[in-house]
């Protein structure tokens, strides 16, 4: 599965760190393992994880510029979070879930692939109020409007990027311009 990973990411002129596609196939055991238990995703096999959930992932990394402080909102079982913390261990990522099961087994994840870059917030979004505010919000749970509404209180400025749904479509940090362009 990690040349699965490795040749997915090379086809789209992604170049994964030394061991990135190894941690990340590591990421899909887990997964796979507390899918049994947990409702984590509606996928259940690894091979088609590569796919739907790794790959899509990585398609964000070249929209993130120069981010070095990145929140992924609704997270669930770490994506797109865990594969981009993974292919930039020099960036910062937060991982905020306000289900308690799925941060439970992010902080298992982060524990066992050693990912120091990775933080785990449980919280609601529209409740959270971080000490520092980040330069990119990514998120796979929310459509265009809500991840507007509900994240624009977490970006640091106006230069700041959001991005949303499983195409990553790159969204405006002012909430009203993006709304009345949408």
């Amino acid at each position: 599965m990690s040349d699965a990973i490795a040749q997915g990411a090379a086809s789209m002129g992604i170049a994964l760190p030394d061991g990135a596609a190894q941690r990340m196939e590591r990421h899909l055991a887990l997964v796979e393992k507390w899918n049994r238990v947990h409702n984590l995703t509606a996928v259940r096999e690894a091979s088609q994880m590569v796919v739907v959930h790794v790959l899509d992932s990585l398609t964000l990394l070249p929209h993130l510029g120069e981010a070095r402080r990145v929140v992924d909102v609704g997270t669930g079982a770490g994506f797109p979070g865990i594969p981009l913390a993974i292919a930039r261990p020099e960036v910062s990522f937060t991982l905020l879930d306000s289900s308690h099961k799925k941060c439970t087994f992010l902080e298992q994840v982060r524990a066992e692939l050693g990912l120091a870059n990775v933080a785990v917030v449980c919280e609601r979004v529209e409740q959270w109020r971080p000490a520092q505010l980040f330069d990119a919000v990514v998120s796979r749970a929310f459509d265009l409007a809500d991840t507007v509404t509900r994240t624009e209180h977490l970006l640091l400025d106006e230069s700041a990027r959001g991005f949303q749904g499983d195409s990553m479509r790159p969204v405006r940090s002012n909430a009203k311009s993006a709304l009345e362009k949408a």
